[in-house]
């Protein structure tokens, strides 16, 4: 549901920026888990990551989970880029 609050352009509550991932990057915590999306290409909400946040080792994101986010960012820049060129 808090999905369709970013296809309609509002900012639902819990969500807060993501750094690494441009500016329409935002991060969704629920239950130990976060989800990564930017709405910053075209007029869709595009979900990065998805990931269990580990509990035990405190606030911090793994490295890994931030690399993945940052790597599908680039992957969506890259196709959102193609497809303007081709128009």
């Amino acid at each position: 549901t808090k999905l369709r609050y970013l296809v309609n352009a509002q900012l639902p509550s819990g969500m807060k920026s993501w750094r690494g991932c441009g500016p329409g990057a935002m991060e969704f915590s629920s239950g130990g888990y976060r989800m990564v999306a930017t709405t910053e290409f075209a007029s869709a909400v595009d979900v990065l990551h998805v990931f269990k946040k580990d509990g035990p080792r405190g606030r911090k994101t793994r490295a890994q989970d931030s690399a993945t986010a940052q790597r599908r960012y680039q992957e969506a820049a890259a196709e959102q880029a193609n497809q303007q060129t081709k128009h």
